[in-house]
């Protein structure tokens, strides 16, 4: 069975949604007006430390959720394969 993905107008949208408004907060971010600044400096102090840090906080929960979606994938994928995409009767 292959997986097929198409790109429609939705997706697009989104996709141009999300950059746009990626675009307007960092535009904003660096501004000299803006009262939430980003300091050059600050990122550089101790960048390895805190990505470490940053890391090793976050690697547990995202093996746990990487792994959480392929069983969901799998299950969808074979559920469409052994179901052929009928909806389920009600109470099964």
């Amino acid at each position: 069975m292959q997986a097929s993905m198409s790109f429609d107008s939705t997706t697009a949208t989104t996709a141009l949604g999300q950059t746009v408004v990626f675009a307007l907060l960092v535009g904003y971010l660096f501004q000299k007006r803006s009262n939430l600044r980003v300091d050059r400096a600050a990122l550089r102090i101790g960048v390895v430390k805190r990505v470490s840090k940053i890391v090793a906080m976050g690697a547990s929960t995202f093996v746990i959720d990487l792994a959480m979606g392929v069983m969901a994938m799998i299950f969808n994928m074979q559920t469409l394969a052994l179901g052929g995409g009928r909806p389920l009767p009600c109470g099964a």
